[in-house]
């Protein structure tokens, strides 16, 4: 019997094989395509913010630690918070009462940011002019920064025109992107007053948006990164970092919880934290949570959070 045929379907297997190899090699390059262009338009898009809001960096010297006497707007008497005592332990009765209406320093000292030796950290500050960007789009509630990293993006909140997952895939100005926007959730404020205020993100493989966040886990990085800012229309705000750590992504605070829960929150982030600050966070702080998903973990998120301090 000839062998004719065998050879006509070998030549042809391997004409498909050849086919189909030069359609996948077609594809990916043609996805990596896509993906470096997506990269390059967020690059672009957050430059062309930074110039229309002439959002210029300026390297300045803050304390390593921040106020906490009561200045800026803070709180100096936050409402204390019981503290249970152990097993088998009795309160001393020869305990002084502690006066509730001493600043926060002589209550807590250990709570004090006096840093002994003035040490500072350089920074650099950012000054937004928000009104080219608010005419740009409404949305836009804020800016947020991170001296030395990527981190130098509008923050966005989606009105009532758009639906809530409308910057998971557009850039600020609207334009469709898979590296989507930084933005706040609708319903909670938009000037950052809110007790528990976070910031999502992508974790884009390119470093991009949020994808360096996860960085902070090694105490070495947050010692070259300590302080961000937050920049709204109405002020600006030093954000000072006290923990970071992977968790569940339902394990999100409410905005304002109540005294005992708030406490109980901050404790356990500090407990959880991947570095270790040189303050604790107080009960009369609001706190800014940056929150973005976990390489192949989708119940997952990692979470950075700082404390909200004014700017003079």
């Amino acid at each position: 019997m000839s062998k004719f045929p065998i050879r006509i379907n070998k030549k042809l297997g391997s004409n498909i094989l050849i086919v189909v190899f030069c359609v996948v090699i077609a594809v990916c390059l043609t996805l990596i395509g896509l993906y470096l262009a997506d990269s390059a338009e967020v690059g672009r898009t957050a430059e062309e913010a930074a110039y229309i809001a002439n959002a210029g960096e300026e390297i300045v010297q803050i304390p390593l630690l921040p106020n906490r006497d009561g200045e800026g707007g803070y709180e100096s008497n936050p409402l204390p918070i019981e503290t249970p005592l152990p097993p088998g332990v009795t309160p001393d009765p020869n305990a002084p009462t502690p006066n509730p209406n001493a600043p926060q320093s002589t209550r807590n000292p250990s709570s004090s940011t006096s840093n002994g030796g003035g040490e500072t950290v350089p920074i650099g500050r950012v000054r937004v002019n928000f009104l080219p960007l608010l005419e740009k789009n409404k949305d836009v509630v804020g800016w947020l920064s991170i001296s030395g990293t990527v981190i130098n993006y509008p923050v966005v909140q989606s009105s009532k025109e758009y639906p809530t997952s409308y910057y998971l895939s557009h850039l600020y100005d609207g334009k469709s992107n898979i590296a989507g926007s930084l933005y706040i959730e609708r319903g909670t404020s938009s000037t950052f007053r809110d007790r528990v205020n976070v910031i999502r993100g992508h974790r884009m493989n390119n470093g991009s948006m949020f994808g360096g966040l996860n960085k902070y886990s090694k105490q070495s990085y947050f010692n070259k990164h300590p302080v961000g800012q937050l920049s709204t229309p109405e002020r600006d705000y030093y954000v000072y970092f006290f923990a970071a750590y992977e968790t569940d992504v339902d394990d999100v605070m409410p905005r304002n919880p109540s005294d005992e829960e708030y406490q109980a929150y901050l404790n356990a982030a500090v407990s959880k934290s991947l570095f270790k600050a040189n303050f604790t966070p107080l009960i009369s702080d609001k706190i800014l949570t940056l929150s973005t998903c976990v390489v192949r973990k989708d119940t997952r998120r990692f979470f950075l959070h700082g404390i909200l301090i004014p700017m003079d």
